[in-house]
């Protein structure tokens, strides 16, 4: 019985260890995934300050072909927007005007002023100051039931002044002209 019980014990051991195992690589595994797909939306980001870096003027017909193309294929499941939001500098508004592609609760977002949200605005500061990608706060989406899954993230890219020096905070908040954002569901982000 003394064996019997020993060999149980081992086996059980072995056993739990293997699972831990297991799961332990399951969840880096995701944990990369999530990563690599935050990248991949931060990279479509810097593409779109680029597109407006080389124009002197972007259209709402030319901003949503530009990120059509960018969100073909399956490396921006999860994605549900990207979207332009000027800096108006009488009040210092950010109202968001060109959305793709455009369904119906972003349309709806369309002339929000974006800073006037805490969330939003810390995360658009921060972005402004840092001359980077920032990401929000999870942010409840429109409509949703308050179920984390359909809770959501933003990802601002801030766009400034063309030519212009951005080697400190306060040139940077000078010479800042809007942001581009990408929004995403942590559900849709999960089962993609």
């Amino acid at each position: 019985l003394g064996i019997t019980g020993w060999l149980w014990q081992h086996e059980h051991e072995v056993h739990e260890r293997t699972l831990r195992s297991s799961f332990d690589f399951g969840l880096r595994r995701t944990a990369a995934r999530v990563e690599e797909r935050v990248a991949s939306y931060e990279q479509m980001l810097r593409g779109v300050r680029g597109l407006y870096d080389a124009s002197d003027e972007v259209t709402a017909a030319d901003f949503a072909r530009y990120v059509d193309g960018l969100t073909t294929g399956a490396g921006f499941a999860g994605l549900r927007t990207i979207a332009y939001a000027p800096l108006q500098a009488p009040g210092q508004t950010a109202p968001v005007t060109y959305a793709a592609p455009a369904t119906d609760p972003i349309v709806r977002a369309l002339g929000q002023d974006f800073l006037a949200d805490p969330l939003r605005r810390a995360a658009m500061l921060q972005a402004r100051d840092s001359g980077s990608l920032t990401i929000t706060q999870r942010l409840p989406a429109a409509g949703s039931s308050g179920d984390a899954a359909d809770s959501g993230f933003l990802l601002f890219m801030p766009l400034y002044a063309k030519g212009t020096a951005l080697d400190t905070v306060t040139a940077r908040r000078a010479h800042l002209v809007g942001w581009v954002f990408a929004s995403f569901l942590v559900g849709d982000l999960m089962s993609s």
